[in-house]
């Protein structure tokens, strides 16, 4: 098990099953694009609607746990689920969407720009103030987190997909884009029990 030093245990066992389920839906996506020629990866399809879907619920589960952090630990916490729902907003288009018009201009070009920048500058400035003379060492401290460490893996993928994007291997983007978000949000999954930033790790 991962030890928490404020929250106790977290079972390997959701990790395990977390990495078993994404390892078999990838298995079932090649089967079905090698094997029977079935197109997973076209616009607002199965594998894009995954990745939507594992951003905005890696978002919505680590802000809706803020008031359960506190310091430092919360204003991490809200970086990594702005930073999920951004990942979100720029995956689906906004615009095309039946939502109300304020939600259309905040969540595309101009008015999402405004609003995540405000957003992030408000969180790292906190987050600077939070760590004045401590910031490298607390940030190295991050990176050696489970959490850290699950979620960069997810992000090596995301760029990985978008060099494919560059390349034109469709299905590839799709898929690496896919397996990252899945990751992230794995590591907002551990996050319920296992802090980003620790003092002892």
């Amino acid at each position: 098990m991962i030890r928490n030093t404020q929250h106790g245990f977290l079972p390997l066992k959701t990790i395990s099953l977390s990495i078993i389920f994404i390892i078999g839906l990838n298995c079932v996506i090649l089967l079905e694009h090698f094997g029977n020629g079935l197109i997973l990866f076209n616009e607002g399809g199965f594998i894009e609607t995954v990745t939507a879907q594992a951003f905005i619920f890696s978002g919505i589960l680590l802000l809706s746990r803020l008031l359960q952090k506190n310091g430092i630990e919360r204003d991490l916490t809200a970086l990594f689920g702005v930073t999920c729902l951004l990942f979100f907003v720029r995956e689906v288009d906004m615009e095309k969407l039946d939502v109300p018009a304020i939600f259309q201009f905040l969540g595309a070009d101009l008015g999402r720009d405004c609003l995540f920048g405000l957003g992030y500058a408000i969180l790292l400035v906190r987050l600077y103030l939070q760590t004045k003379g401590t910031l490298v060492s607390t940030m190295k401290t991050c990176l050696r987190s489970v959490v850290s460490i699950t979620v960069i893996i997810g992000c090596v993928l995301l760029l990985i997909g978008a060099l494919c994007e560059k390349s034109d291997f469709v299905f590839a983007e799709e898929l690496f884009e896919m397996n990252g978000a899945l990751l992230i949000a794995l590591g907002a999954i551990i996050h319920i029990n296992t802090p980003i930033f620790s003092p002892k790790s």
